[in-house]
């Protein structure tokens, strides 16, 4: 590459001092330019490969957009699309819940885990008392074209039409029916009683006697696992030894089972939350599904998981069951239950003797039984 003025090679180390200059040939001056086209021409080719590719994770699908105009939706996996800014990708999170909260927001730095948001959660109820609504909607992207094109700041419209409609329900009901478990703590607390250093004593009759049945109505599948302990002893006429029904218990959308009592099959069916009601109905309405008894709850995993119990902090929300703690801690009050079957409530059965005579009785369906009819989606108040 190099070639000296004083000969073709320097002179060796010991011998006399000179200087010797080096100077480039004219091969590599020539040369020069292919160099840098070369290097140009790599560089172009690892930017257009590091702008062709991209990858959707399996919680997500990707809109792409030509030129700004929709042209495809991507599922999980590694795609191909256009370079420098010809074809764009929008990812849009499909496969998992998200959550919007209102009335508080979750906080790490308070000592209760959350801070509250008075504007949005003050509201007045119908017989006008100030009461504060904290509450949380999960939702799932159905369609990500129109998540992200068919409206502005869609998150923000959700939340101003949830807020609203919550607002319409909690002002047309009184002040008792919007009271959750959360708030009566708070009265509890505000009221200085420590339940701790209370009395034992007996509620009121005949809220005083439960059982277990009644217990494990807070967790999904509990109204048809009480239902069930009573329907065996009733249709066999014998003793149920064993009451535990493990199949229509857990936190999955839809659980199924069959069980055959002497001889008659009772298919069951178990729904937490809405959305998988929603599906099982429609598996019902279209004569895919036929059960004899179905059990619906609208908060996933039951009551223990609905909107009026305790705010717990992301971190422990992302870590600790919670569902299933609390679920835990149900079944463990009804086997600590002397009576664990709702017929052999002595409450219920005098209200049976005294009142309602024999089960399915006339007086039964009137006082017990209801009725729906198909309403508007919105029931405003009048």
């Amino acid at each position: 590459m190099f070639s000296f003025f004083k000969g073709s090679t320097p002179p060796p180390g010991d011998g006399p001092t000179a200087v010797y200059t080096a100077r480039p040939n004219g091969n590599f001056l020539k040369k020069l330019p292919r160099y840098v086209l070369l290097g140009l021409a790599a560089v172009l080719v690892l930017a257009i490969g590091a702008t062709c590719w991209y990858t959707v994770d399996d919680k997500q699908q990707a809109v792409v957009t030509t030129f700004g105009k929709v042209t495809e939706v991507t599922d999980a996996g590694i795609h191909f699309k256009l370079p420098f800014g010809i074809q764009q990708v929008h990812k849009v999170d499909v496969n998992v819940y998200q959550k919007i909260e209102l009335g508080y927001r979750t906080s790490q730095s308070s000592p209760e885990g959350y801070t509250l948001v008075e504007d949005e959660s003050k509201m007045i109820t119908g017989d006008y008392n100030i009461v504060n609504v904290e509450f949380f909607v999960e939702y799932k992207v159905s369609d990500p074209v129109k998540y992200l094109f068919a409206s502005y700041e869609p998150e923000k419209i959700l939340r101003n039409l949830i807020q609203s409609q919550v607002r319409t329900v909690v002002g047309s009901t009184n002040v008792d029916a919007v009271l959750t478990t959360r708030e009566l703590a708070k009265m509890i607390k505000q009221a200085n009683i420590d339940f701790t250093r209370l009395p034992d004593s007996d509620f009121d009759r005949v809220l005083g006697e439960s059982t277990g049945a009644g217990v494990i109505f807070g967790a999904t599948g509990g109204v048809m696992e009480a239902a069930l302990r009573t329907a065996y002893e009733v249709i066999t006429g014998k003793k149920l030894e064993k009451l535990e029904f493990l199949d229509v218990r857990g936190m999955k959308g839809v659980k199924e089972a069959t069980y055959n009592l002497d001889g008659l099959e009772l298919k069951v069916a178990v729904a937490s939350s809405t959305g998988a009601a929603s599906k099982l109905l429609e598996a019902v309405k279209s004569g895919e599904k036929s059960y004899t008894f179905i059990e619906v709850m609208g908060c996933p995993g039951g009551c223990i998981n609905g909107g009026g119990q305790p705010v717990q902090s992301a971190a422990v929300r992302s870590f600790v069951p919670l569902k299933d703690l609390r679920a835990a801690a149900l079944y463990q009050a009804d086997r600590n239950k002397a009576v664990r079957k709702s017929h052999k409530n002595p409450m219920i059965e005098m209200l049976y003797k005294d009142f309602l005579g024999e089960p399915g009785s006339e007086i039964c369906h009137e006082v017990l039984h209801t009725s729906y009819k198909a309403r508007d989606r919105f029931m405003m108040a009048k």
